[in-house]
């Protein structure tokens, strides 16, 4: 059985919460760590990761957020 508690991204990765079993709980932390290789905005593979307010990005998502 599964019950969710809370969906949220932390520290720019997918956080998920839920009572479930050891199984359960491992498939989750493991796409937890998944979503850490892509990026926020559009799901390609991340190669960048900004600080401060962390987000995984691709190299596009990256560089339209350079100001020139």
């Amino acid at each position: 059985m599964l019950f969710w508690h809370d969906i949220k991204s932390k520290y720019g990765t997918l956080r998920l919460s839920a009572s479930a079993t050891e199984e359960i709980q491992g498939v989750l932390y493991r796409y937890e760590i998944l979503s850490m290789g892509y990026c926020w905005k559009c799901g390609k593979p991340a190669r960048y990761v900004t600080s401060g307010w962390v987000e995984y990005l691709c190299e596009d998502c990256f560089k339209s957020r350079l100001v020139f």
